[in-house]
């Protein structure tokens, strides 16, 4: 990086502290002409750099070599007017992430929503596990954790850390992906949830399909197969009774048992 830049980036994150990353080197890349822009480095690295000055600049202690063998300080597990901000698992380091209030929410909502992601956690942990309220239209995050696996076991800390930590917690739905571990844990700790897969998770699961079979480029190239493919997903859609009939409809040959069986499974289990 060129110096007068990278001392320009520097102390815009020495003055603004909490600013993205991406917002500081726009403010600085938006002055400088092509040529320069050319001798950046590439946007990976100065965001890495970035993050490196931030965690300096905010006394931030530096991610460990391992998960197990460290003490999180209290600056990390407490807000600054004292309340519990993180409660962990000793055994390897599970660290759940909340506020009162939004257990609060969490109990006295009986829609809930629970999403994972992998591109943002850190990299001693495998995912980040998310716990919504759905309200008015709307998912409202009201709890986080980050998790160093996607076991069942992990996840079922998780959702009995909830139950324990608000007894009342009586959600009635909650929709989620169509990963069966994370379905075993919610229905493990409140059985009487209804759990509900998630549109987008379904049509991102045909898709990697319709990709894994080599039918990509005939979906991208053939408007009529483009739009079976979208009747497919919309099979979700119609009552259980009628499904397989829909299915038979969109198909170019009769289901086998084997498909029926599972077609059924899917959509009488309220996925």
């Amino acid at each position: 990086m060129l110096m007068p830049e990278r001392h320009l980036m520097k102390s815009e994150v020495m003055k603004t502290g909490t600013v993205s990353s991406r917002e500081v080197i726009a403010t600085v890349v938006r002055n400088l002409d092509k040529e320069a822009q050319s001798l950046l480095q590439t946007i990976p690295g100065l965001s890495r750099n970035i993050r490196n000055w931030r965690q300096h600049t905010l006394g931030i202690p530096a991610l460990p070599a391992c998960r197990s063998g460290f003490e999180i300080p209290d600056a990390v597990k407490y807000l600054e007017n004292g309340s519990l901000f993180l409660v962990f698992d000793e055994s390897d380091k599970s660290l759940v992430f909340y506020l009162e209030k939004c257990l609060d929410d969490l109990e006295s909502s009986e829609n809930w929503a629970c999403d994972g992601t992998f591109k943002v956690s850190p990299s001693l942990w495998c995912q980040l596990l998310t716990l919504h309220i759905t309200s008015g239209g709307s998912c409202v995050l009201r709890l986080f954790a980050l998790l160093p696996d996607k076991k069942e076991a992990s996840y079922l800390r998780v959702v009995s850390a909830v139950r324990d930590l608000r007894a009342n917690c009586r959600p009635a739905i909650c929709l989620m992906n169509f990963e069966k571990a994370l379905h075993n844990s919610f229905a493990s700790v409140f059985p009487h949830l209804e759990v509900v897969g998630c549109v987008l998770h379904l049509r991102s699961s045909v898709w990697r399909k319709v990709s894994a079979l080599g039918e990509s480029r005939r979906y991208i190239m053939d408007e009529g197969f483009q739009l079976k493919i979208k009747c497919f997903c919309a099979l979700a859609f119609l009552p259980i009774e009628d499904v397989v009939n829909g299915f038979e409809d969109l198909s170019d040959v009769k289901a086998s048992l084997l498909s029926l069986s599972l077609i059924l499974r899917i959509h009488t289990s309220g996925l």
